[in-house]
């Protein structure tokens, strides 16, 4: 898995334009403020305070940064764990077709839209991406890779197997 490199335009890209207008302004808004009221204290600092402050910025950036690296790991583990279950628990010789797709991936789909939801209102559309970013690809290595946990299958298991598929690409593409 390739590592994507934080920089400050990742961090610090548009809003996701999915969410209100008038959150956004108001974000925005408080990040000007925020920014003009750090600038004037900024002015009003001795050099040591100065260093200092720059000092604790520097390390809340890697924090954040810290955090996105996080949260992209934590969505992997989830990936890696629901698609085992699924796999492994899954019921792929059935005496009927089932009309959904396995539950432990009904589950995972459920929890990532609700992650990407909760992350969507507060990160930029950058880290978002960062955090999400080759995820559909991994459910498909996951997915390829557990294939050998598949015991008994027949027709109706193919189309199971198929209908996690499909449900899985509805996943961030």
């Amino acid at each position: 898995m390739k590592n994507k490199k934080i920089t400050k335009d990742t961090i610090g890209g548009s809003h996701r334009s999915s969410h209100s207008s008038g959150h956004h302004r108001s974000a925005a808004n408080a990040t000007e403020v925020n920014n003009a009221i750090g600038a004037a204290m900024f002015m009003y600092m001795d050099d040591d305070s100065k260093s200092r402050f720059e000092e604790i910025m520097e390390r809340i950036k890697e924090m954040s940064h810290n955090c996105l690296f996080l949260l992209r790991t934590e969505i992997r583990c989830h990936a890696h764990f629901y698609i085992d279950l699924a796999i492994r628990e899954g019921s792929y010789a059935p005496l009927s077709e089932a009309v959904e797709p396995d539950p432990y991936v009904v589950s995972l789909n459920k929890d990532l839209s609700s992650i990407e939801e909760a992350l969507g209102r507060r990160l930029r559309d950058s880290a978002l991406l960062f955090v999400f970013d080759g995820v559909p690809q991994l459910l498909g290595s996951l997915l390829g890779a557990n294939a050998k946990y598949v015991g008994q299958i027949n027709q109706f298991g193919v189309l199971r197997i198929a209908r996690n598929v499909f449900a899985l690409q509805k996943v961030r593409t």
